[in-house]
């Protein structure tokens, strides 16, 4: 069995002055992430942690690594959950190590919401900002993990 957490990041500033690559949370982003965190205690020893390396979504794992003890260095980068590369996701879990059970990634709408209809044909939902899902797949190894395969086990989100 397998588990993966998606979390769409938290609030960012809304400043035409900055790339949108570049847009760092707003204070209102900080707290939420924080608090989505707190409600994913039971991610807590995560085997990876995976970000897009947009400001945005990187402040939001960092916050969350380290709420969940998960050391920040070893968050990994992928530019392509930032491009939204149809394929980035699956790319993500399929390139995890097998020993490691459990796994975090964080990145944007619309590619997240759609991964998680993806891999659970149960969750109809839009993941809101600051939002998160627990899908549990029923596959023994990352590479097994089949799309329509998994299960929505939770959802969590900030109040704010």
């Amino acid at each position: 069995m397998k588990t993966v957490y998606l979390v769409r990041h938290a609030k960012a500033v809304k400043n035409a002055d900055t790339a949108d690559f570049e847009r760092p949370l707003d204070d209102r982003g900080r707290r939420n992430a924080a608090e989505v965190a707190g409600r994913l205690k039971d991610a807590a020893g995560l085997g990876a942690l995976v970000s897009s390396p947009a400001a945005r979504a990187l402040q939001t794992a960092e916050i969350i690594a380290g709420i969940l003890g998960y050391p920040a260095e070893k968050i990994m980068k992928r530019k392509a959950l930032y491009e939204q590369a149809g394929t980035a996701f699956h790319t993500v879990i399929r390139e995890m190590k097998e020993g490691c059970d459990r796994i975090m990634i964080v990145g944007h709408n619309p590619s997240i919401t759609e991964f998680t209809r993806v891999l659970a044909p149960d969750f109809r939902e839009e993941i809101p900002a600051s939002g998160a899902v627990c899908i549990e797949l029923d596959a023994p190894t990352w590479k097994d993990a089949a799309d329509g395969k998994g299960r929505c086990q939770g959802r969590g989100r900030s109040s704010g």
